[in-house]
């Protein structure tokens, strides 16, 4: 106990309060962000950014999902394109968005798109294509359409995960369990 005390001593008078300020004097900034400068309308802003990219990636992506899930050749089409993609990171594209649709709400909802897009791709179809083959051939044999397969065959493993590959869809490259 002695020698932590005087560990935190000597740290209070090397590092400046500006640098590493009291609990206290940290507290009221926080309070004074939210009830003087708008913090929380920031924090919905943000919110709805996020939200917003994340939506459009989901409602584009599970379909591209399980169209390379399910039939090779969409696959062999779209893969190198969307892994290559996929490991470069969504702050690299941030200049060319500038330049595309400059600086606003729509620059920003496209950086959260591109970021969980091609992941979000990727482990659908990774789910998609493990769907067993046998369910899929009696679903056919049984004289379901092709859409009636998608729907009824396939969405129903993508759909109770979906949560989950979708959160680990923000956490980027190397992060995610595909």
């Amino acid at each position: 106990m002695r020698v932590d005390r005087v560990v935190l001593r000597d740290v209070r008078g090397f590092i400046s309060a500006l640098f590493l300020p009291p609990p206290h004097r940290v507290l009221l900034a926080g309070i004074a962000q939210f009830t003087q400068f708008g913090f929380a309308t920031d924090i919905a802003m943000s919110t709805y950014r996020v939200l917003a990219g994340f939506l459009l990636a989901a409602v584009l992506g599970v379909p591209l999902g399980l169209l390379m899930g399910t039939f090779k050749a969409a696959e062999a089409l779209m893969e190198p394109l969307v892994g290559f993609i996929r490991y470069m990171p969504a702050s690299a594209f941030i200049p060319l968005f500038i330049l595309w649709v400059g600086i606003g709400d729509v620059e920003k909802i496209a950086i959260i798109f591109v970021g969980s897009f091609f992941q979000l791709i990727l482990m659908i179809a990774v789910v998609a294509s493990s769907v067993p083959k046998e369910m899929l051939e009696t679903a056919y044999t049984l004289g379901a359409k092709r859409l009636q397969v998608i729907r009824r065959v396939l969405l129903p493993p993508v759909s109770p995960g979906s949560s989950t590959r979708c959160a680990s869809s923000w956490a980027g490259p190397g992060r995610t369990s595909s």
